[in-house]
Formats: structure tokens, sequence, C-alpha cells
């Protein structure tokens, strides 16, 4: 299977409103960025059709999370500690990463079926010759 011939999905609607999101809040603070992956420890998921659940429900968390946020008057935000934009922006750029490397994952998965494919019909046909 070639490269051009993708089994990517069709974006979800959290994935679609979290790039929306994302795009309106903008890159996360690279110092941020920096400080989560220092502190992430990798765990491995033992199911990995989970992701895009996931992503869909991180997705619908962080977009209600930015409107209730910006519903928020200033005093009721003085009284919201650890929670800010910019978290809220970091939090979509990991989410947006995850769909990302998901995505990646699956595709290589369906080369490298398509590759088997093709070398399994390549030595058939050397077979024959």
């Amino acid at each position: 299977m070639s490269r051009l011939a993708s089994v990517r999905p069709a974006k979800s609607q959290s994935v679609q409103e979290l790039e929306r999101l994302g795009r309106q809040l903008g890159q996360p603070e690279s110092g941020l960025l920096e400080a989560i992956s220092e502190t992430l420890e990798v765990a491995e998921i033992a199911d990995l059709e989970t992701v895009p659940k996931f992503v869909d429900e991180a997705g619908e968390i962080c977009v209600a999370a930015n409107a209730r946020w910006r519903d928020c008057s200033p005093e009721q935000k003085l009284f919201l500690r650890g929670c800010s934009l910019d978290l809220i922006g970091l939090i979509v750029e990991q989410c947006l990463r995850l769909s990302r490397g998901y995505d990646d994952y699956k595709q290589c998965e369906a080369d490298v079926a398509g590759a088997a494919e093709q070398l399994t019909a390549a030595i058939e046909r050397g077979q024959v010759l």
C-alpha cells in the first residue's frame, strides 16, 4: 500500500473543535511544553484503540473548560487557582499531539501490512519464475 493510499480516518468533531480551539488560543509557551515533557512518565497503553475515544472525551472537556473560563468574571478567576488559558492551551496541544501520533501509528501499521502483502506476492511470483 502506497503512502498515497492513506488509511487515516476522517477527523472527529472533537478533534476539529480542538484544532479550532488550538488556533484560537495559540501555541503554548515552549517552557510549558518542556516542563510537561520533563515530568511525563511513558506508560504503555494496553489497548491503543482507546486513544480516539480518549481524545474525543478530552476534546469535549477542553472546549467546555475554555467556554466556562471565558464566562467567569475576573473576580471568579482569582479563585480558580491552577487554571488558565495557558493551561487549557497546553492540554489542547497535548491532545492534538496524541491524536496525530495515533494517526501516524495507524498509517505505519497499514504501510507495514501493505509491504508484507507486496513481499508475499513478490515471493510467489519469484517462485513461479
